[in-house]
């Protein structure tokens, strides 16, 4: 690794803490209980929570601050789109009616980015929170069966939800073809992963009938078919999620998502090249987001390239210098390489950056304790 790219890694991992705090228009973090730990994603966000309905700009500085301790969670993507449309709600109801003089304009997108991204972190994220923004529009909830379904979905009354959503869509199964995507989510959280594949299934296949073009948020096949694949990875189905995710691209081929899973896939199969081919395309698509860096740093690292490795760690730190996991990603890279101090230098910012529940900090100490002998 050029030395001045050394000396910028290192600088980030020194005065991160506050130089982010400086720049135009990053919210300045609010103050948490004493007891609470400010490296934890969580904190941030349970305190967000308890604000939508107080302090609304605090609700949204804590939630940015949740999104940035760790990128890799779906909950604080979310959270940030909450928080957005619930300091505007005259703007909301003028989006949802279509009266929005300009839906089109750089904070809506910006903020529909973000939704985006929490379901390519995780297409099964809760999403009850979006009560918290329906319920401040003028007038009240309908009383039908497919409203019914999701408040009781919100509520995380999901046994509820499945049986009043199979209700609804058994009842006109064309006018509440979008209630699938809702219900797969409630059998999710129901532990009940094939009758959510079964509805994902279902929907592309009502959508693919109709050669429907993508009308609603929950209709990108790419993004249903990612969400398949998500679900058989989990049931170890290593071949129907590739499948899956392959569907995914051919859907769009820029969706990083499906990239970044089939990349993971191969590399758990040790075929290095197509995992190095599909993270460099996810880096590619998208070179910001810190997630995709580090995954790429990951399968280098396998390859032994620890120069290469090197820099898209250094990359995921300058994207996210408050996410902890890169700063130890990038130790372990030092030390492959023999560079034991700088190796020092990361672990010890790995430390300064993580959740004080992480039990790889006491591997950071020990590393660090090998290193300096």
């Amino acid at each position: 690794m050029r030395k001045s790219a050394l000396l910028l890694v290192l600088l980030v991992v020194s005065v991160s803490s506050t130089a982010a705090a400086q720049m135009p228009g990053v919210p300045r973090r609010p103050k948490l209980a004493a007891a609470a730990d400010t490296n934890d994603w969580e904190a941030y966000f349970d305190y967000a929570v308890s604000q939508l309905h107080r302090e609304r700009e605090l609700a949204d500085a804590a939630m940015y601050w949740s999104n940035h301790i760790d990128p890799s969670r779906a909950e604080p993507f979310f959270g940030r789109w909450v928080s957005f449309w619930l300091r505007d709600i005259p703007r909301f109801t003028r989006v949802l009616s279509g009266e929005e003089g300009n839906p089109n304009a750089a904070d809506i997108l910006r903020v529909d980015s973000l939704r985006i991204a929490a379901l390519s972190r995780n297409p099964f994220v809760h999403q009850g929170l979006r009560a918290e923004v329906y319920d401040e529009l003028p007038g009240s909830f309908r009383g039908d069966i497919a409203t019914s379904a999701w408040l009781a979905y919100s509520r995380a009354e999901f046994p509820l939800a499945i049986e009043l959503a199979n209700r609804a869509i058994k009842a006109n199964p064309a006018r509440n073809l979008y209630l699938r995507y809702m219900l797969a989510g409630a059998y999710v959280g129901s532990e009940k992963y094939d009758d959510a594949t079964a509805q994902l299934t279902t929907l592309i296949t009502e959508l693919r009938k109709g050669d429907t073009k993508q009308v609603g948020f929950y209709e990108a096949k790419d993004l249903l078919e990612y969400a398949v694949g998500r679900l058989l990875s989990q049931k170890n189905d290593i071949a129907g999620a590739t499948a899956a995710f392959q569907r995914s691209v051919a859907e769009n081929i820029a969706f990083a998502p499906a990239h970044s899973a089939l990349g993971l896939i191969a590399l758990s199969k040790r075929d290095l090249t197509t995992a190095t081919t599909e993270l460099a395309l996810a880096v590619e698509l998208s070179p910001d987001d810190a997630l995709y860096h580090m995954q790429y740093g990951d399968v280098l690292m396998k390859a032994r390239r620890y120069d290469d490795a090197m820099r898209q760690y250094s990359e995921a730190i300058s994207d996210e210098p408050y996410y902890a996991d890169p700063y130890f990603r990038l130790g372990t890279a030092f030390e492959a390489a023999g560079q034991k101090v700088s190796a020092i230098q990361a672990f010890q910012g790995f430390i300064a950056h993580a959740p004080k529940a992480s039990l790889w900090i006491y591997q950071a100490r020990d590393k660090i304790a090998a290193l300096s002998k």
